[in-house]
């Protein structure tokens, strides 16, 4: 099963800034986690990859999707879809 955290972003000119916890969220009460609130940061980092990659050459996201399913259906005992 998944987990879910009640989350709220404050944004400035259109850009996200902060996130924090909603406090009105049944399961997270307001708390939001250290990777939560660091995980913005990762929008503004000047490495971050702007295409698809494999094996170093450019890829397609429709390739990627197709993995991403066939390596998770592989993690789930008894899934063979």
């Amino acid at each position: 099963m998944g987990a879910v955290t009640g989350l709220l972003v404050e944004a400035h000119d259109g850009r996200p800034t902060k996130i924090e916890g909603n406090p009105d969220h049944p399961q997270s009460l307001g708390a939001a986690s250290a990777m939560h609130q660091a995980s913005i940061l990762n929008l503004y980092d000047p490495d971050r990859s702007a295409k698809v990659t494999e094996k170093g050459a450019e890829s397609t996201w429709q390739k990627f999707e197709a993995y991403v399913k066939t390596v998770s259906l592989a993690m789930v005992p008894g899934c063979d879809s």
